[in-house]
């Protein structure tokens, strides 16, 4: 196959790749309107947490690289015991608004103080 024949295939390849990519980015509009209106009374509005109550700062770069979006949606999703607990969200948020708020916010924190 010359590469004039193979151009329509390397077209639909590249919109398919692109298709895949678009689908795989959250919606971040209004993900930092729900941190603030969801999460930032524990986790403060500047994403540093508050120590006295346990909870994480998303500023810090080695917490960030301890945690894969998976364990972070997890914990936004079903909750967490112990030591700064927090409560589950399942039910009151919706599986793209958790994840949203992961990777637009929480992960943003992280981008934005390296």
């Amino acid at each position: 196959m010359n590469l004039p024949s193979r151009l329509p295939w390397i077209a639909i390849f590249a919109i398919t790749l692109a298709g895949a990519a678009a689908a795989a980015r959250p919606d971040c509009r209004g993900a930092h309107q729900l941190f603030m209106q969801t999460c930032s009374m524990c986790h403060g509005a500047n994403g540093a947490g508050y120590p006295t109550i346990h909870t994480p700062n998303f500023t810090d770069p080695k917490w960030q690289a301890r945690h894969t979006d998976a364990e972070l949606i997890a914990a936004v999703t079903h909750g967490k015991q112990g030591a700064g607990r927090m409560p589950a969200f399942q039910g009151q948020l919706t599986p793209k608004q958790i994840d949203a708020l992961v990777r637009c916010v929480v992960r943003g924190y992280g981008k934005s103080h390296k």
